[in-house]
């Protein structure tokens, strides 16, 4: 029964707002009246939908009813059929236009209330509106974005953009290269999607800077970069393996030392003589042993290392949140 008074008390606020926000100085006109009753009658019918937990038709009615007859009451509502739709962007302007068309519809106190309920909520709806921000290594004049087929503007690049939740499909076109990737969002989600480009070689006619006589070409650096990489891993993982076949010998050979003399105490001076033999093969093993893995570990340390980043994701928790990072 209480839900009942409320959805005919919502129906009722529309049928008035609508009635009473015509109170202008020059009288409608029949048009104008036809209008307004078709507005009305979508209004209601959308309300009721609402109600009745059928988002999709009340959008419908309250988008037409709308753009007919725009008051807050209208706003408000259809506000608040977007967001059931998850639509938490375009509802969050709605609510701000419920404000902002406040001052042609009189002091009605149903388009006061609306204005109240419209801020209240507007607030209560932000914090849930997800941001996705995308990240480029290039000049943002250098490539063409879009998200879900619609084109977006290179100043938005590195800004949070308010996102509905849902999946979403950006695409970077530089020049005839083209990246893409798929991203889940959340309500509260806070996701980066970073593009390395850079590497796709140049695309642009942009002026670039003369290097001097004495600088190394980018490419020659890397060449060595990559020279020295190839070349000291191997040798680095080769000591190593040395090393521990020393090491491991001199185990052994000790081990069967002490099996053939216990403690030194050998039986005949045959055995005495291969005692002797084995512990000096299994100390020579040690040392050596021991440093051919150390000369392993400092040449595997002073190699360079790979700095390109991988492809992947990354999780950054810091105070104010969690913020998941996509490279591509």
């Amino acid at each position: 029964m209480n839900k009942s008074r409320y959805v005919v008390a919502s129906v009722l606020s529309v049928f008035v707002a609508l009635t009473v926000s015509t109170g202008e100085a020059q009288a409608p006109t029949p048009s104008d009246d036809a209008t307004r009753a078709a507005a009305r009658l979508l209004g209601e019918q959308g309300v009721e939908a609402y109600w009745a937990h059928d988002y999709t038709a009340a959008h419908t009615n309250l988008e037409k009813a709308y753009r007919l007859f725009a008051t807050p009451t209208l706003a408000l509502w259809s506000a608040r059929a977007r967001a059931s739709l998850g639509q938490l962007v375009e509802a969050a302007e709605r609510y701000r236009e419920a404000a902002r068309i406040s001052d042609a519809v009189g002091d009605n106190a149903a388009q006061k209330q609306a204005q109240i309920d419209a801020a209240k909520e507007l607030t209560e709806l932000q914090p849930r509106i997800p941001a996705l921000t995308i990240e480029l290594d290039v000049p943002a004049s250098q490539v063409t974005l879009s998200l879900n087929g619609v084109a977006i503007s290179g100043e938005l690049v590195g800004v949070g953009r308010p996102t509905n939740p849902g999946a979403h499909r950006v695409v970077v076109m530089i020049g005839d290269e083209r990246r893409e990737t798929q991203v889940e969002l959340a309500e509260r989600d806070h996701k980066v999607v970073q593009f390395k480009l850079s590497t796709l070689g140049p695309v642009a006619s942009e002026p670039v800077a003369t290097p001097s006589a004495n600088a190394q070409p980018s490419a020659a650096r890397a060449a060595t970069h990559d020279s020295a990489n190839t070349i000291l891993v191997p040798v680095a993982v080769t000591v190593l393996a040395l090393g521990g076949v020393g090491l491991a010998t001199s185990g052994v050979t000790w081990l069967a030392a002490n099996i053939k003399c216990s403690s030194g105490e050998c039986e005949t001076p045959s055995d005495k003589s291969s005692y002797n033999t084995l512990r000096m093969v299994s100390t020579v093993s040690f040392w050596g042993g021991a440093a051919l893995a150390v000369g392993g570990v400092v040449t595997w340390l002073v190699a360079p290392k790979q700095s390109a980043e991988q492809a992947g994701l990354r999780w950054d928790i810091a105070p104010t949140g969690v913020t998941v990072r996509g490279v591509f």
